[in-house]
């Protein structure tokens, strides 16, 4: 398929390459030929009747409609109420300061003079203190326990006291009547001893439960019914009550957090691909043109824009490619265009392709794109700078139909990964020096695990807020995409090659077969020669292998290297039989050497006829590169008697060896051949033999362009000498 591609390009000639540029911009252009408009979104009017049915193009997060959510999440949290354990202990201080106040009265001993210097002392005081109840009979200054003052004396005492408390401290004793007070100073030590007992233990009893704002008068009522049976449990129950405050108050902290804590907990609000947004028939609302607009519904100048930067993209691509042509004005770069603008075909109407599914039904499908194949496939043709440069351009214009079938976030996260892709496959597969194995599946492996990576980090990088499936969705379509990529390349790879490369395994295979036609006319025609060349096939092959070339290669063109003595066999020495003439007898030097030299000449003819690869036939014609035909020459230069011999003559005109396989065939070629004269086959001689040869090569500068090191030639002339010294083991004498 590679000679046709050439014939047409040398048909065309110089306009081959417009033609295909030409063609190519017109493909792309028709595939920028997408809708830039919903056919629907003229017919979208608010309270009008919708005339056709919208779904959403793409998944989308509802930010409205999550902040709403989350609002009603934070008003439904109740307020959080706590146990306020100092409340309990506040109203404890307080209880005991009033038990303490009315252990002081009880215990102090009163005094007329003493009670009316205290009054004295309190001229400032608010209330007016009435001093005429004070006992005349007494001695004023006879001190008396507080249950032998009148009943006067001792409301006088328990005004005099609360007025000396500190404001804070009397607050809490006014809240009681003096009456209240003094009935339970008159109780005997007994009785007052277990009333305040009583109190401590009811208190902190009803403290420390929880008691809410709301609940605190039914505590207090459910306390008055429980001691009502005389004045003592009447007065216990008022005394307790005062003492009683809620326990369980308002958490500004707590309740932001769970308010913190609801407004987190809810999950995004999605509005789903393919989520019917506008209903056919029904009226159109303000919630219908709210979600509309999330997918820029109503918004044409951005996409306007962006297909006028796509055309203007595709002429200045053509125009570069045009440039790069001129350029590199040869085969090879217009070989290498071709397969590059048709590979950018192919991956362009694939994404379409898939693109367009995507948008029916399932989001982040163009992750499937087998964009490997790119690298696969370029990557033997132009090399890691070219296909890596190609791959980005590629990228460039793939972020087209990316964002258009996968509009907002996600498309531009496709477009990055993408681009990020191709970098990382072209330099994967780029390891590879020789490019010999694209479908390599440790590499495969290799590449699928960055891609992963590559995915999950750009995705996370860009805080992409998916769901579980979403995820799982992603990570599977980049595996299945890779899949796909493995199956293209071990079906479609192998044509591929064929067509762009003159090195496709695939012609090489169908032109090793012996039962060529090409090589059934050579037995038949030069026997010798055929055994010749498959031994130099065999030979070369070998050696090329030992250092890393392409031994396929090697074998086939050492098969048809010397196809060109079939025109007059009898004028090569392995073809004439021991009892016929050599035809050399009747020819002079210069006319032997030109028979000689002219079957490269045939051969390379020979093979074009034939449609060969060019590779093939380049090594046919670099074999014995611009070596000297030493026999004839010698033969002149005897017959001159001393003249001076035309060398050029007598040396061939072809070209010397461009690769490392060419040269490796002319040293086979010459090994095999004069090993044929040697008188012994030990080892010693046949290493003399190869390094002479090669040596001579080396002294007629037969290796300076075909890049061969001189390891490689130490490995090339083991392989040779162990090859032919297995071509002529000894055998055991068998009995007659």
């Amino acid at each position: 398929m590679n000679n046709y591609l050439q014939s047409i390009q040398r048909r065309l000639g110089k306009w081959y390459l417009p033609i295909i540029v030409s063609l190519f911009t017109l493909i792309m252009i028709g595939f920028g030929y997408f809708r830039v408009q919903n056919d629907t979104a003229q017919m979208v009017r608010r309270n009008q009747v919708a005339q056709d049915t919208v779904l959403a193009p793409y998944t989308i997060e509802d930010a409205e409609r999550t902040e709403t959510l989350r609002n009603q999440a934070v008003a439904s949290v109740e307020n959080t109420f706590t146990f306020q354990r100092s409340v309990l202990e506040q109203e404890q201080d307080r209880l005991d300061s009033f038990i303490n106040f009315l252990s002081a009265i009880r215990e102090e001993s009163y005094s007329t003079a003493a009670l009316m210097e205290e009054v004295e002392s309190l001229d400032d005081a608010d209330e007016e203190i009435d001093l005429s109840v004070l006992s005349q009979q007494r001695d004023p200054n006879q001190s008396v326990s507080y249950n032998f003052l009148s009943p006067e004396e001792q409301q006088l005492v328990i005004q005099l006291n609360t007025l000396l408390l500190q404001e804070e401290n009397a607050e809490f004793v006014r809240e009681f009547d003096i009456e209240s007070i003094q009935s339970i100073l008159m109780m005997s030590d007994t009785i007052y001893r277990n009333f305040v007992s009583m109190l401590n233990e009811q208190h902190f009893s009803i403290m420390a439960q929880p008691i809410y704002t709301g609940q605190l008068n039914n505590v207090i009522d459910e306390l008055r019914v429980q001691y009502n049976d005389d004045d003592e449990e009447e007065l216990f129950a008022e005394i307790l009550a005062a003492f009683i405050q809620p326990t369980m108050l308002y958490d500004e902290e707590a309740t932001l957090q769970n308010q913190t804590e609801a407004y987190n907990s809810v999950q995004p609000a999605y509005i789903l691909q393919g989520q019917v947004i506008v209903q056919e028939g029904h009226i159109v609302d303000a919630e219908d043109i709210r979600q509309l607009n999330l997918f820029n519904y109503f918004e044409q100048s951005n996409i306007s824009l962006r297909v006028v930067m796509y055309y203007f993209l595709v002429i200045l691509h053509a125009i570069l490619i045009l440039l790069i042509g001129r350029r590199y004005d040869s085969e090879r770069s217009k070989n290498n265009i071709t397969a590059y603008l048709l590979m950018f075909v192919f991956m362009f109407a694939t994404t379409m392709g898939i693109g367009s599914i995507q948008s029916l039904t399932l989001e982040y499908l163009l992750l499937l794109l087998p964009i490997n194949v790119f690298a696969t496939f370029l990557l033997p043709l132009m090399g890691i700078r070219w296909t890596l440069g190609g791959l980005t351009v590629y990228s460039l214009f793939q972020s087209f139909p990316m964002t258009y079938y996968s509009e907002g976030t996600a498309g531009y996260l496709l477009a990055f990964y993408f681009i990020f892709l191709a970098i990382v496959s072209v330099w994967e597969y780029g390891k590879n020096k020789q490019f010999s194995n694209m479908t390599d599946h440790k590499t495969s492996i290799r590449l699928l695990g960055l891609s992963l990576l590559l995915g999950v980090t750009v995705f996370s990088i860009f805080n992409v807020n998916l769901p579980l499936y979403q995820w799982a969705r992603i990570l599977f379509y980049i595996v299945m995409s890779h899949a796909l990529t493995a199956l293209i390349n071990t079906i479609i790879y192998p044509y591929w090659e064929a067509l762009f490369s003159n090195k496709a395994k695939l012609t090489l295979n169908e032109l090793s077969n012996l039962n060529h036609p090409l090589l059934q006319e050579l037995i038949e025609r030069a026997p010798g020669t055929y055994n010749h060349s498959m031994m130099v096939a065999n030979l070369s092959s070998n050696a090329v292998d030992a250092i890393g070339g392409d031994g396929l290669l090697t074998r086939v063109a050492g098969y048809y290297h010397d196809v060109g003595k079939m025109s007059q066999p009898l004028f090569f020495t392995e073809n004439v039989s021991s009892k016929i003439v050599t035809p050399h007898k009747a020819l002079s030097p210069e006319e032997s050497a030109r028979v000689i030299i002219d079957h490269v000449h045939q051969g390379v003819e020979i093979l074009k006829e034939h449609k060969f690869p060019q590779s093939v036939i380049d090594i046919c014609f670099e074999h014995h590169g611009t070596t000297l035909v030493k026999y004839f020459h010698y033969q002149a230069t005897q017959e001159a008697n001393g003249k001076e011999v035309d060398e050029s003559q007598f040396r061939y005109d072809c070209r010397k060896p461009q690769s490392k396989e060419a040269a490796v065939i002319m040293i086979a070629d010459s090994c095999e051949a004069a090993s044929r004269s040697l008188k012994d086959y030990e080892p010693d001689t046949i290493t003399g033999l190869v390094n002479n040869i090669i040596n001579t090569k080396l002294d007629d500068n037969q290796f300076t362009d075909c890049g061969l090191t001189v390891h490689e030639l130490k490995l090339v002339k083991q392989s040779l000498i162990k090859g032919i010294g297995s071509m002529y083991h000894t055998r055991i004498d068998y009995p007659s």
